[in-house]
């Protein structure tokens, strides 16, 4: 999938929602999951028609999010479960099972039953091996030298608790936000309830 494709995807599926948090809420957990399973499904269609471009578009993605909201709708219409359709979108507990559902359907309807049958299993490894990289935990951040002390800067070093002090606390409390700004936001697993892997396919 292109990056202009990649891109395109993601502001649909958030609709041009931003977040300043460091966390990801649930609702970006998902869309991120649910992201990376329509590329790495775009990504098998066009490596199994010789990296033809042509094969899938923007506009199988724009069908396959169309087809889940679809799903979300028919499940809320038939007011058998215990959640409402703003549970569905907003990505509730209670509604996961059938969020879940509303994934594999999409996905199968759109790209999996296109594959000839002899392909169809290494369709669903493909999403299952998507989907396990995302939960991977992320390596701990690098951590900073540690820098020479200069004595003469501190009053001499630290002695007493005078003025000297106080700047060494400045500098380390300055040096500890700094660290976390660089870090930025910090992804573990995500989703864990969607569990796709190819054994519920």
């Amino acid at each position: 999938m292109s990056p202009e494709e990649f891109a395109k995807l993601q502001a649909e599926l958030l609709n041009e929602k931003k977040s300043d948090e460091k966390k990801m809420s649930a609702y970006e957990e998902f869309i991120e999951v649910f992201t990376g399973q329509v590329c790495s499904a775009q990504e098998f269609v066009r490596a199994l028609n010789g990296g033809e471009r042509s094969v899938v578009s923007l506009r199988d993605v724009a069908r396959c999010i169309k087809v889940y909201h679809w799903f979300g709708q028919h499940f809320a219409a038939q007011n058998l479960y215990p959640w409402v359709l703003s549970e569905f979108f907003n990505v509730q507990p209670p509604a996961h099972f059938h969020i879940r559902q509303a994934v594999v359907m999409s996905l199968a309807y759109c790209y999996h039953a296109r594959l000839p049958r002899d392909q169809r299993a290494l369709f669903r490894k493909g999403l299952e091996d998507a989907y396990l990289e995302m939960q991977k935990p992320l390596p701990p951040p690098a951590q900073p030298k540690p820098q020479e002390r200069d004595h003469n800067r501190y009053g001499g070093g630290f002695r007493g608790f005078g003025r000297g002090a106080q700047d060494v606390r400045r500098a380390v409390q300055a040096q500890i936000g700094a660290q976390q700004a660089a870090m930025g936001p910090r992804y573990g697993a995500r989703c864990i309830w969607l569990d796709m892997t190819a054994k519920f396919f």
